[in-house]
């Protein structure tokens, strides 16, 4: 029927079945509401004939409206030529409603949850109105998922991206971890983080392994269980060189369990065999049968026994963080500079009047107004879980400026800051200021190597040393004890050395002159070892050669000066550990001109020197698990967590 009479006749069209011969409707008509008629697209007679016996004026219209326009041309009318540019242009629009027709249900679905696990928006988020409005306008081809839906196409997507993982791991030669543990919402878990040196890069590449429900008591025991099961899941265990933890107790004795454990499963052999007579004349005398006879049982096939049938899995080497090694220091050791008292009332006054401003913004909204009108900020709230927050207090206190604080206090009605206080704070900050740099750096991940601790706590005590401020010279005095105290063991620790030394940036240049030659003969001989290990690394001697040497040197009791010999001053190694440590280049690139190097590199700084990846992880599990979210289950919190982390 032509659209002139379907506007001055007829309204409210039901919807269009979906035939494209028979498009039939209901509609009512304009001048007689209560009326309704039946029709076709295709055929009008009965329009035309309602129209003509009900409402003959309008029919009339119509009539001589028809005759001016012309006859309406059918399709059987239309010219071949017209019928295919017009189907050709009928084609395309229908191209741009329905976008792209390669792009699936499933395609559609799959692009659904990456953008939940992107944005860590609730799976519920299908079912919510203004989503799936927007949704039926942009996209009404597609039919949106239920929650369920959308809950297995993540857990198909988390295997996916999980095999992905275990095959990247599984081509990395050398892999390090972070792991710690945190509480939310009633619930506790394990978070697991882990980082290797891109060979083709040499940046630091980071990844998830989950975060999982960790019950009941958080003892070594438990906690060493809980990290083996998940490195053996991704089949890495044998892998990981170290394990970065903080400095908690529990975790220090996780590594001191599965240490032991080893121990006890290899060492009872020799224990036993010490008093192998007791041992048998007890089972003797508990193994006689009614006949007498003596059925002797062995220890050792005992022992031999369960050895061959369990082997006892131990964690990877323990490595403290240093970050959060050096917020004890700033938040534990510092305390010893109060005993000096003068210290202590003077830095009591100043700090209490730092925490009252503090307070005062972060409880009233209106004091807060008051002082962003004086000063176009606001104090900053120190917090007891990062020790880095009561430097920043400070330092927003002093770089506001005396003048405006004491206006801040009045308007506040506080104890105003004297002179004396704003010196001791300045003193303060200017004293606290590289250890937060320190802090800063050490918690990278891109860029921040195992090798960077060793020159930041020497360059952090340098800075400590250097101060004359007699203001906070007992401050200055507990920082070194602290770092001496803490740090002793790291400074002369031969993994931290190696790695050191093989940064470019650093080289032997952070040693003493009497201390280098004893460090390069032991770089020397970890990129040996290294080169050793390396299948792909031969000389052209080859192992053949190797093993004649060896060999002969099996009857040579001075064999112990040739390969001393050999080691520095005749093999490639050693000419190429010389190349490198008289290189004036520091860019981490430079490591492409000295491949055995840099392969020594990679495995000895594929450690971070802190746990703050975990940390960091930590944080964006809390945006997804927030209260309106605790009744997401435990193995879909990992999931989420795990592809946000990919």
């Amino acid at each position: 029927m032509d659209s002139l009479i379907v506007s001055q006749c007829y309204k409210n069209p039901t919807k269009k079945s979906d035939s494209a011969t028979e498009k039939n409707f209901k509609a009512t008509c304009k001048f007689c509401p209560s009326r309704v008629i039946s029709g076709n697209i295709n055929n009008s007679s009965n329009f035309l004939k309602h129209i003509e016996e009900q409402h003959s004026i309008e029919f009339k219209k119509f009539q001589l409206v028809k005759q001016q326009v012309g006859p309406r041309k059918r399709k059987n009318d239309v010219p071949v030529e017209a019928a295919d540019t017009r189907a050709a242009k009928k084609q395309t629009v229908l191209q741009m409603k329905t976008g792209n027709p390669a792009f699936t249900q499933k395609q559609f679905e799959s692009a659904l949850c990456t953008m939940i696990t992107t944005d860590m928006a609730p799976l519920a988020i299908v079912e919510r109105k203004g989503f799936r409005a927007f949704c039926n306008m942009v996209a009404s081809e597609y039919v949106l998922p239920s929650r369920r839906t959308l809950g297995r196409g993540i857990s198909e997507m988390y295997t996916v991206e999980k095999q992905k993982l275990i095959v990247e791991m599984q081509n990395a030669e050398w892999l390090s971890a972070t792991a710690d543990a945190w509480s939310s919402h009633k619930r506790a878990f394990m978070g697991v983080t882990v980082h290797y040196v891109d060979p083709s890069t040499y940046e630091m590449r980071s990844m998830v392994l989950g975060v999982r429900r960790f019950k009941h008591s958080h003892t070594g025991e438990a906690i060493a269980k809980i990290l083996l099961s998940m490195l053996n899941e991704f089949g890495i265990r044998s892998k990981v060189q170290n394990i970065v933890t903080d400095n908690a107790a529990n975790f220090a004795k996780a590594f001191k369990v599965s240490v032991d454990a080893a121990e006890v499963h290899e060492g009872p052999a020799f224990d036993y065999s010490k008093e192998s007579g007791g041992e048998v004349d007890e089972i003797e005398d508990m193994s006689t049968d009614d006949e007498g006879d003596l059925n002797v049982i062995s220890v050792f096939d005992v022992l031999a026994a369960a050895h061959e049938s369990e082997e006892v899995e131990v964690l990877p080497p323990h490595k403290l963080c240093g970050n959060h090694t050096l917020n004890l220091v700033a938040s534990t050791d510092t305390l010893q500079a109060r005993s000096d008292k003068s210290y202590k009332r003077t830095f009591d006054r100043a700090m209490a009047k730092v925490q009252a401003l503090s307070n005062a913004v972060n409880r009233s909204p209106k004091l807060n107004d008051l002082v962003e009108e004086i000063t176009g900020t606001t104090f900053t709230n120190p917090t007891s879980t990062r020790w880095s927050s009561s430097f920043h207090a400070v330092q927003r206190v002093v770089s506001i400026g005396l003048e405006k604080v004491k206006r801040c206090q009045v308007a506040l009605r506080q104890e105003p800051m004297t002179d004396a206080d704003m010196l001791f704070l300045g003193s303060y900050a200017k004293i606290m200021r590289p250890l937060v740099l320190a802090m800063d750096l050490i918690q990278g991940d891109k860029a921040t190597y195992l090798g960077h601790l060793i020159p930041t706590i020497m360059g952090l005590q340098c800075k400590l040393r250097q101060s004359t401020d007699k203001l906070v010279a007992p401050l200055v005095k507990a920082l070194i004890a602290g770092i001496d105290m803490r740090f002793k063991s790291v400074l002369s620790d031969k993994d931290h050395l190696i790695a050191t030394v093989l940064l470019p940036q650093f080289k032997l240049n952070f040693l003493p002159e009497d201390a280098r030659l004893d460090t390069k003969r032991l770089v020397l001989a970890y990129v040996q070892q290294v080169k050793d290990e390396s299948p792909d690394m031969v000389d052209s001697d080859g192992i053949l050669g190797t093993a004649a040497v060896a060999a002969e040197d099996d009857n040579d009791l001075f064999s112990f000066m040739n390969s001393r010999e050999q080691t520095a001053i005749g093999s490639p190694v050693s000419k190429e550990v010389d190349d490198y440590l008289a290189s004036k280049a520091t860019n981490i690139q430079s490591l492409k001109d000295f491949p055995t190097i840099a392969r020594a590199f990679q495995k000895a700084n594929s450690t971070l020197p802190s746990s703050a990846a975990v940390e960091r992880l930590f944080s964006v599990s809390g945006m997804i698990l927030t209260p309106r979210r605790c009744r997401m289950s435990d193995k879909l919190f990992d999931m989420m967590v795990f592809l946000k982390g990919c």
